[in-house]
């Protein structure tokens, strides 16, 4: 088993870019595979999450190819040019893959069978098979419980559109509607409860396809094929904010991080930290494609409590861990309202998080469905387990830069789903590691 050792920082410097956001390049590959045409896709992630995407698309017939490291060439033949998999599609860690996927697959003329690693067979996906089914799809999941789960036995359908209304925010489902939504004969709306992230709809308009958006409505006419396209991937955001923690928290420390993405609905990490007194700085802004990026720059910071409600917390659901780590460090308490959907990410973020946190010397507790932090607190070095998330390992490996002690994480292969860079980049940054990380 990996792990990581890692210790108190005096002084970081960091000027970079950042690997392809996960959630744009997993969308990019996907449209780029429907489109009649090339399509050139640079800074595509390169995570395992990512990979899984492009090597099932390959397993459906189509060509793609990597010219070289971060840069895919792909040959899409349009909405009706996929072929039937000889093999199960693996998904891996990715639940972005495999509820998208299964949007795309219920309108192929064909079955095919999406798998996961074990974490991922154990998140629920009734949410994403009730409205496909009321699409027409039909789709079998292994029932556990209260919930089904992968593997899903699609056998592609001829779609209709519907009105659904999502009973629980969630970007990847109102993504698997809307994939869905291309290829029905008629119109699909999508109303939501609470605004998620858009890549989805970006693309859609990227694109030229016939979308509307009305206030919470989102509304796709089917039957029209995507364009070929050229596309810069910008800078994962998510992956971002774990340096920004560390620009902010460790001391006499200044980094600059260029062409991040910069999404309404991913912003929600940057206004946090910044409503904490953090001080984040927009240096220049771009137009990347659908996408809007920005260069930032991070330094040093005295932190105040943050209080995050509900509403706020679809724009920052895989930021909230290492937000938890930064309350532990503000002056104040700390409160995150309504984060009940961390218990059903890689692991359940609640417990991979709090009771370690407690652990390390952190005030920290949770009330229903909210957790409190009291900070400052003055944490401790140990051992802690990645549960073999990313974003807990990640979150770890900053809170252990301003622990007294030795702070070692377990299991941190889990990190390459999202950001394989991250060690070179905290090495650059002048990070002091030790441990088995190869």
């Amino acid at each position: 088993m990996k792990s990581a050792t890692v210790t108190k920082q005096k002084k970081l410097r960091l000027k970079t870019t950042l690997p392809g956001d996960k959630s744009v390049s997993h969308r990019a590959m996907m449209f780029a595979a429907l489109a009649k045409g090339k399509s050139v896709i640079r800074n595509y992630l390169q995570s395992q999450d990512c990979e899984n995407t492009a090597k099932i698309f390959k397993a459906l017939g189509v060509r793609v190819k990597k010219v070289k490291p971060c840069v895919y060439e792909v040959t899409g033949q349009g909405l009706g040019g996929l072929r039937a998999p000889r093999q199960k599609l693996q998904c891996g860690n990715s639940g972005t893959t495999m509820r998208l996927m299964a949007g795309i697959l219920s309108a192929q003329p064909f079955r095919s069978v999406l798998v996961g690693d074990r974490s991922l067979s154990r998140r629920p996906m009734n949410r994403i098979m009730v409205p496909l089914k009321k699409m027409g799809a039909v789709i079998v999941g292994s029932v556990k419980g209260a919930h089904t789960t992968a593997p899903l036995r699609i056998t592609g359908q001829n779609l209709r559109g519907i009105r659904y209304r999502l009973p629980v925010a969630s970007a990847q489902v109102k993504s698997a509607i809307l994939l869905a939504g291309i290829f029905s004969k008629n119109k699909t709306v999508v109303v939501e409860p609470v605004a998620t992230r858009d890549h989805t709809e970006r693309f859609l308009k990227f694109l030229s396809l016939p979308i509307k958006i009305k206030n919470d409505r989102i509304q796709i006419a089917g039957g029209r094929t995507p364009r070929a396209f050229h596309l810069e991937v910008p800078g994962d955001v998510s992956s971002a904010s774990f340096l920004m923690a560390m620009g902010v928290l460790v001391p006499d420390s200044q980094l600059e991080l260029q062409n991040i993405l910069w999404n309404p609905g991913r912003t929600g990490i940057i206004r946090a930290i910044k409503s904490m007194g953090g001080n984040v700085k927009i240096l220049s802004r771009q137009q990347t494609g659908p996408e809007k990026t920005v260069d930032l720059k991070v330094s040093t910071s005295r932190l105040r409590a943050v209080q995050i409600s509900r509403k706020e917390v679809p724009s920052l659901i895989d930021e909230l861990p290492i937000l938890m780590v930064l309350a532990t460090q503000a002056e104040g308490k700390s409160w995150f309202r309504g984060v009940e959907e961390l218990r059903v990410k890689e692991t359940d973020r609640i417990q991979s998080m709090v009771p370690q946190l407690r652990a390390m010397g952190a005030n920290i507790g949770v009330q229903k469905n909210d957790i409190w932090v009291q900070g400052p607190s003055v944490l401790q070095g140990t051992r802690v387990k990645s549960f073999k998330d990313h974003r807990t390992a990640m979150s770890f490996v900053v809170a252990g830069m301003v622990a007294q002690g030795k702070t070692t994480v377990q299991d941190i292969d889990c990190i390459k789903t999202s950001f394989p860079g991250f060690w070179e980049t905290l090495k650059k940054a002048g990070v002091g590691l030790s441990g088995n990380r190869r």
